[in-house]
Order: structure tokens, then C-alpha cells, then sequence
């Protein structure tokens, strides 16, 4: 998964891998 924050999506839950710019708002 490249995204804005590929280290987020790995970190991140199953939702963040939907929702990726979340993700780095939720960190």
C-alpha cells in the first residue's frame, strides 16, 4: 500500500488501509 503514509496503513487497523488520510489524522 502506497499512500500519503504507507507506515500508517501497515500500522493502522484494516480501517486505515480504507481510509488512509484517516489514519494520519487518528495518529
Amino acid at each position: 500500500f502506497q499512500t500519503t503514509a504507507p507506515k500508517s496503513c501497515f500500522m493502522r487497523p484494516p480501517s486505515g488501509m480504507l481510509a488512509p488520510r484517516e489514519s494520519i489524522i487518528a495518529t
